[in-house]
């Protein structure tokens, strides 16, 4: 199958829409079942990262599609 050029801007962002129809899907099902939409985490500066990072991990694993596209690191404030 050939497509124009409109019709290969239309399929990508088709695929753009599909996935963040999924994301929503994912995000529904897991609030439904419980878990919170968003988690804050306060680590002391003397824990130690590896441990962390590891247990983070672990969690992740457990959610469908593993860690959120929304996750991220580095919203750290000092205090």
């Amino acid at each position: 199958m050939v497509l124009t050029e409109a019709g290969q801007v239309l399929l990508r962002e088709a695929g753009g829409l599909i996935a963040a129809m999924q994301r929503l899907e994912d995000k529904a099902r897991l609030l439904t079942q419980g878990w919170e939409a968003e988690v804050r985490l306060a680590v002391d500066s003397l824990f130690p990262t590896e441990l962390l990072l590891l247990n983070l991990g672990a969690i992740c694993r457990t959610l469908p599609g593993g860690a959120p596209a929304n996750a991220r690191s580095g919203d750290v404030r000092g205090g």
